[in-house]
């Protein structure tokens, strides 16, 4: 399986906490559309990436996109490459962008996936966070989205946020239990380098994260998963059974995926591609039919590390079948360090491969840190 992604970088505002790539000007909106275009050509020539399973709209903001936008970058896509019959197609939404005529529109494309950046149902934590929407657009826009016909819908929540409580994590879900969803993207608020939020903290108008609140909302989140039936299939994500996001999938399985648009990541399993994050230079790049990426090789230590990364976050856990071919060092250094591992509780081990038991999901970075490899 094969995934496209598509990065649509605009937005109307800037989220405080947010590291994507994006601008708030469109004033290169019709240049950047033409350069993703004919980046396809590009790679179309290019690759052997050519026949894909999945397709992702990102941002940014994608439902920024008017209806003939969406409609050139189809026909670019649909020309240029193979599009399985039955293949996952996500966009990413505002809910301020989902008015009925916009979700209309959307219906006539071959676009059956929404993912709605909810963020909270708490109108004042959408105002700090400097969201684009009110509390009041989420719920008619998942119920409208549900109505109009999309049965794949994911929404976005986020938690750990400063000065929240338990009591406001359990009126969070209790308004998602209501809604027409059968898939929920969770997210412990990070301070990233560079963000608004990152600035408030340093200069002390805003509290860092309290570690051990954004545990007890990821623990319950996890209970409230198990009372509605809900997996929890990976660190972040909870689904209804049959409900598992195929596009994203495919990255914690190690599968290929081009990225196209600026700072777009692709992946061929040798090889990571990294877009140029600058509308700018994407722009000017593409239109003297210059390659907009850089090629990293990955070495094997690199594979290893990457196995780590995304079998971790996940209940399938670290599958032999994806395990890249170790040697040496590297091989006896895993063997050494699993096994002290499983011996203390932190993984479990069966023919498939290992795992990672789910209380410890929030601490995985304990895990990584004894598997990883740094040579001498």
């Amino acid at each position: 399986m094969a995934g496209l992604y598509l990065h649509i970088p605009f937005c109307r505002k800037a989220c405080h906490y947010c590291d994507f790539h994006f601008s708030t000007s469109g004033k290169l909106r019709n240049e950047v559309l033409n350069a993703i275009v004919q980046e396809m050509e590009l790679h179309a020539d290019a690759t052997n990436l050519r026949h894909f399973d999945t397709l992702y709209f990102g941002g940014g903001t994608p439902s920024l996109l008017t209806y003939p936008e969406l409609q050139l970058l189809f026909e670019a896509i649909y020309k240029k490459f193979s599009i399985s019959d039955n293949a996952e197609i996500t966009l990413e939404a505002n809910p301020a962008d989902l008015s009925l005529e916009y979700l209309h529109q959307l219906k006539l494309t071959p676009i059956n996936r929404l993912s709605i950046g909810l963020q909270s149902f708490d109108q004042a934590i959408l105002q700090w966070m400097n969201r684009d929407h009110e509390a009041a657009h989420s719920i008619q826009a998942v119920t409208d989205a549900a109505n109009m016909g999309f049965h794949s819908l994911n929404v976005d929540l986020i938690y750990g946020i400063p000065d929240t409580s338990v009591k406001y994590w359990e009126n969070q879900l209790s308004q998602l239990s209501k809604l027409p969803v059968n898939h929920l993207s969770a997210y412990c608020l990070t301070v990233e380098p560079g963000t608004a939020l990152a600035h408030f903290v340093k200069k002390g108008s805003s509290q860092p994260v309290d570690e051990t609140l954004a545990a007890t909302h990821f623990q319950m989140l996890n209970d409230w998963a198990k009372s509605q039936g809900w997996e929890h299939y990976e660190m972040s994500n909870y689904c209804k059974p049959g409900h598992r996001a195929i596009h994203n999938g495919n990255y914690w399985k190690l599968q290929p995926y081009l990225g196209l648009g600026p700072s777009a990541h692709s992946f061929t399993g040798k090889a990571r591609h990294a877009n140029v994050a600058s509308n700018p230079k994407y722009v000017k790049m593409l239109q003297a039919q210059e390659p907009s990426w850089e090629i990293e090789l990955l070495s094997t230590i690199d594979q290893y590390h990457d196995w780590l990364l995304t079998g971790l976050r996940t209940s399938d856990g670290l599958q032999w079948r994806y395990m890249p071919a170790m040697e040496g060092d590297l091989k006896k250094h895993f063997e050494v360090e699993s096994q002290l591992l499983i011996a203390s509780g932190a993984l479990t081990a069966n023919n498939e491969g290992l795992k990672l038991p789910e209380e410890h999901w929030f601490t995985m970075d304990q895990v990584l840190e004894q598997l990883f490899f740094v040579e001498e």
